[in-house]
């Protein structure tokens, strides 16, 4: 187990339409970071789901578009 919490990444602003939301993040700086992991909270329910994991990389950027919505739901 990791004796020192990895370094977050660093989010940047959602965009999103009827269709889909787009996150976008700046990757973690620790060599440990392995994927990041989505996840979803659907209108009534309590618990999160997971959606889908990406792949850590040293791109600059990353991202990930959700698609399918419904109205209210929470990623």
């Amino acid at each position: 187990p990791d004796q020192v919490p990895p370094v977050s990444p660093v989010f940047l602003p959602v965009t999103s339409n009827k269709e889909v939301v787009e996150l976008q993040w700046l990757p973690s700086s620790s060599d440990d970071v392995k994927s990041y992991d989505i996840y979803l909270q659907k209108p009534g329910e309590q618990e999160w789901r997971k959606l889908n994991s990406v792949p850590h990389t040293k791109d600059s950027i990353i991202s990930y578009k959700v698609t399918n919505l419904e109205e209210g739901l929470r990623v």
